[in-house]
């Protein structure tokens, strides 16, 4: 082999390695996380709250068991269940906004971790079925409403809103009082994002949902088909976060007509955005408030929240979501 043939190969097998470094190891951030880890070091009451804060689980769909968190009130006024971002789990920033509406307005939360995150079961980043996770939400209303007489509302951040905009469209949603999207990601079909995006935080692996649709669904859903962009320390930190999402995962928390979907919530609906969301565009997001349909509009907020970003907001929403509920009690 002449040197020429020799000396080529090797600068191809450069390029290929320094490709992969710069695409893997040096991927910038697709969003900040300081303010939530700051939180973690410098908030005296976070241990105190991990401590508290038993994990309770019921059996699902498959059974499977689901775990949850109730952060419960002593002078209860309503509950509200509140789903995290996609690949998340409930103590991962979750627990600020529980304890403010707890401590503050009296509000019980459960936040729970959907199957395939966190502490509860199914295969990591998975779900047996689409709707088993819808189901899952369900049957925690239920065991609620076994308990207390007090009004439940739905609540999500990020891509844990696209899973509550489902839920309203798969299953009925009469014993729910009202619904909260914070930083809402209702998927590629919303147009939402903001332009020019440094770095995405998902990134889809397009041919798996190719495949699994021209099979009608029938092949693929277990195929890891979405990458989540989450900083290497964090992933390493936090062994409970997840970086990828199966095909089935991404349907259930990707609305397939989000406008429409929204359109047709009959119970109002509280959307919040911090003002330095680094994925998603406050003005373009205020379209979806203007979806809603006119008997719930009036009762309905849009709010952009000064100073935060996709995170951060969870740190100062809390005080939000407390008073609009309480609003909504005492109607």
């Amino acid at each position: 082999m002449n040197n020429k043939i020799i000396y080529l190969l090797a600068f191809v097998i450069i390029i290929l390695i320094t490709y992969k470094y710069l695409s893997h190891g040096l991927k910038p951030e697709s969003f900040s996380t300081k303010e939530l880890e700051d939180a973690s070091k410098t908030n005296i009451n976070d241990k105190n709250i991990s401590a508290d804060i038993k994990v309770k689980y019921f059996e699902s769909e498959g059974k499977v068991r689901i775990a949850y968190f109730p952060h419960i009130s002593k002078d209860e006024r309503a509950s509200l269940i509140f789903i995290h971002g996609g690949g998340a789990h409930s103590n991962a920033g979750y627990q600020y906004i529980a304890e403010a509406l707890k401590d503050q307005y009296n509000i019980s939360t459960y936040l729970m971790d959907l199957r395939g995150h966190g502490l509860s079961g199914d295969r990591r980043g998975d779900a047996q079925e689409v709707e088993f996770v819808y189901k899952d939400l369900q049957n925690l209303t239920k065991i609620i409403n076994s308990t207390s007489d007090k009004p439940i509302f739905l609540g999500g951040h990020s891509s844990g809103c696209g899973v509550i905009l489902n839920y309203t469209t798969y299953l009925n949603t009469d014993n729910i009082a009202g619904f909260i999207f914070v930083s809402p990601e209702f998927g590629y079909k919303a147009n939402i994002k903001r332009d020019n995006i440094k770095e995405p935080f998902a990134q889809p692996r397009t041919w798996v949902f190719a495949l699994s649709a021209i099979s009608g669904s029938r092949l693929f859903n277990h195929t890891k088909a979405v990458y989540f962009n989450y900083p290497k320390a964090i992933l390493a930190d936090d062994k409970l976060i997840l970086n990828f999402y199966t095909t089935n995962m991404a349907r259930v928390c990707t609305p397939e007509e989000p406008e429409e979907q929204l359109s047709k919530i009959n119970k109002p609906v509280q959307i919040l955005i911090g003002e330095n969301d680094e994925l998603l565009d406050p003005e373009k997001l205020q379209r979806f408030f203007l979806l809603l349909n006119n008997g719930i509009k009036p009762m309905s907020t849009y709010k952009v929240i000064h100073d935060t970003s996709h995170l951060s907001v969870l740190l100062r929403c809390g005080s939000e979501i407390g008073g609009r509920i309480i609003n909504w009690t005492n109607k």
